[in-house]
C-alpha cells in the first residue's frame, strides 16, 4: 500500500465529496471542571454554518482533516475549525458564565465525556436525526448518551524483531511479558497515573479475558511488584514506548496501536501481539451551550458513514467503529487495525473505572493514587 497519506480511494472518497459541493446548498446563516451553574446558556442556534472542533494534533490530526473535516466541509457548506487542544478548562469556564464554550465537539476518551456529562457540561448526541441505515450499522455500545464513539484504539503487547527474530522463541502473551525467567530484560510499561491498565497483569496472573471485571486491584497490583524493577520508566507519553523498542532500550514493551502500527507499517522491527489487547475508545461529545450544536450533531452523523470511517481508518491504522468500512479496506490494513476479524482483543470497561469504589473515589482514582504511591 501506498505510504502517502491521501492514497487512491481516499482521493475518490474526498473528490467524490468535492463533486458534490458544487451542487450543494451553502449552510444558512445564522446570526479542571467545577459545577456549572443556572445559567448555561440555551439552545443554539439552528442556522449557523460553521463548526469548531477540538483534538489531537499530528497523525491523528491529520486523519480526522482528510477523512472527515474536509469532505464534510465539501458536502454541507460548513466550515470547520481544527482546534489541536484537550485543555477545557476555558471551555467549563465559559459554561458556567453562561457563555458559549470555544469549541462545540471535543475528542476525547469516554470516562472525560461522562465526567464532563456528570457536571452538566454535554447535551445528548441525537441518534434519532442520524442516517438510520447508519444507525443500524453502528454497535450499540458505540451509541452512548453524551458521547459517540467514532473509533478505537488498543493498548497492545509489542516485541523487538532485533532482540527476537526467531517467531517460534519470541513472547506470544501478557503472561511472557511478565515472566522474567523466561524472557529477561527491560519492559516498557505507560504511566498508570493518567491511563492505568491494571488487564494486563491479571491476565499475565491467569485470569481469563472474559472474566476481568470486576478487576482485582489488589492482585494487580501485587503482580505489578514483580516486574517493577525492570521498567525503566513508567512513561507519561506512549511515544517514549515505541521509541525504546526502537532503540533497544526494551525488548517488550505496551504500545498504543495507534502509534506503533504507522511503525510496522514503514518496516519497523517491531511485532504487534494483539491476542489479550485492550480496546478503548475514541469519543466525540458536544458541549452544552455550544453555537453550532447543530452542525456538529450533522457532523458525527456524517463521520459514522463506512465510507468515512475507512478513510479515517486507513490514514490512521485504527479500529472504524462501523464495520461496514473493514470490507472497503484491502487485506494488509486490516492486519494492522485492532478490530480485524482474527484478533483476539477485549473491550476495557469504562463504566466500571467510573463506578464508586466505596471510599468517596470511583476505580479510576482509586488505581491512580494507589499508583503514585506503589508504582511512580
Amino acid at each position: 500500500m501506498s505510504s502517502s497519506f491521501f492514497p487512491r480511494r481516499r482521493r475518490l472518497l474526498v473528490s467524490m465529496a468535492a463533486g458534490a459541493a458544487i451542487f450543494a446548498l451553502a449552510g444558512c446563516s445564522g446570526g479542571g471542571a467545577v459545577t456549572p451553574t443556572e445559567t448555561a446558556t440555551e439552545a443554539p442556534p439552528a442556522g449557523t454554518d460553521e463548526l469548531v472542533i477540538a483534538s489531537h494534533g499530528g497523525r491523528w490530526g491529520e486523519a480526522l482533516t482528510k477523512a472527515f473535516i474536509e469532505p464534510f466541509e465539501a458536502e454541507t457548506g460548513i466550515k470547520v475549525t481544527f482546534k489541536e487542544t484537550s485543555d477545557f478548562a476555558a471551555s467549563s469556564a465559559a459554561i458556567d458564565a453562561g457563555q458559549a464554550p470555544p469549541e462545540d465537539i471535543i475528542d476525547v476518551a469516554p470516562a472525560q465525556i461522562n465526567t464532563f456529562a456528570s457536571k452538566g457540561y454535554m447535551i445528548p448526541i441525537d441518534y434519532s436525526s442520524f442516517d438510520a441505515t447508519t444507525m443500524a450499522q453502528v454497535p450499540d455500545f458505540a451509541k452512548t448518551e453524551y458521547g459517540a464513539v467514532f473509533g478505537q484504539i488498543a493498548i497492545a503487547m509489542c516485541y523487538s524483531t532485533t532482540a527476537y527474530p526467531d517467531a517460534a522463541t519470541a513472547p506470544k502473551s501478557w503472561t511472557d511479558f511478565f515472566d522474567l525467567a523466561k524472557f529477561p530484560g527491560n519492559r516498557g510499561m505507560q504511566s498508570w497515573l493518567n491511563d492505568p491498565t491494571p488487564e494486563f497483569p491479571l491476565l499475565a496472573d491467569g485470569v481469563s479475558m472474559s472474566k476481568l471485571y470486576p478487576l482485582d486491584i489488589d492482585r494487580a497490583f501485587a503482580k505489578m511488584q514483580s516486574i517493577k524493577a525492570n521498567v525503566p520508566q513508567f512513561a507519561a507519553n506512549p511515544t517514549v514506548l515505541t521509541q525504546q523498542l526502537v532503540d533497544g532500550e526494551v525488548d517488550i514493551a505496551q504500545c498504543l496501536s495507534s502509534r506503533v502500527s504507522p511503525l510496522v507499517q514503514e518496516g519497523a522491527p517491531i511485532q504487534i501481539i494483539w491476542d489479550g489487547a485492550r480496546l478503548q475508545s475514541n469519543t466525540f461529545g458536544i458541549w452544552k451551550g455550544a453555537t453550532n450544536a447543530v452542525n456538529a450533531q450533522k457532523f458525527i452523523d456524517f463521520i459514522l458513514r463506512p465510507e468515512q470511517q475507512a478513510a479515517w481508518a486507513e490514514i490512521v491504522l485504527c479500529a472504524p467503529i462501523n464495520p461496514e468500512a473493514l470490507p472497503l479496506l484491502s487485506d494488509d490494513v486490516v492486519a494492522l487495525l485492532p478490530n480485524a476479524p482474527d484478533h483476539n482483543v477485549f473491550q476495557k470497561d469504562d463504566a466500571w473505572y467510573l463506578e464508586d469504589a466505596g471510599s468517596g473515589l470511583n476505580n479510576f482514582e482509586t488505581i491512580t493514587q494507589r499508583a503514585a504511591l506503589e508504582l511512580g
